[in-house]
């Protein structure tokens, strides 16, 4: 039992680790469009085809940060 609580706690890690990535990947594509449609000449061709800019994300509300209760 405590091998696969620390395997599940390891599994937990990771996919904290996962998601904060991609978090970030994401904030740095929406980063760089948003570059891009406000410049030139690449604004342009984003007002051509009504591209916008994009909000980065972000949590509503901090108590979502915290970590998850996992009830076994």
């Amino acid at each position: 039992a405590d091998q696969s609580f620390q395997m599940l706690q390891q599994q937990l890690v990771e996919i904290e680790g996962d998601i904060e990535s991609a978090r970030r990947y994401y904030n740095g594509s929406v980063r760089d469009l948003n570059i891009l449609v406000e410049s030139f000449p690449s604004n342009l061709i984003a007002n051509l085809f009504s591209f916008q800019q994009r909000d980065f994300f972000k949590l509503r509300l901090p108590t979502i940060a915290d970590n998850p209760n996992v009830k076994l």
